[in-house]
């Protein structure tokens, strides 16, 4: 959460009330979960094996 928060020029708990939303809003219950709708709806690409 620090690197997110870093990149984005706000606090660490800014970056995880944010995450709780989506999640809540959501109705997801893990990260795994919240990772994986992200690349489903083409906000996260999936990185590629160097």
């Amino acid at each position: 959460m620090k690197k997110a928060a870093a990149v984005l020029g706000v606090s660490a708990k800014t970056v995880e009330a944010h995450k709780f939303n989506l999640m809540r809003k959501l109705d997801i219950h893990n990260k795994a979960q919240l990772v994986t709708v992200a690349i489903q709806k083409k906000i996260l690409a999936m990185p590629i094996p160097t």
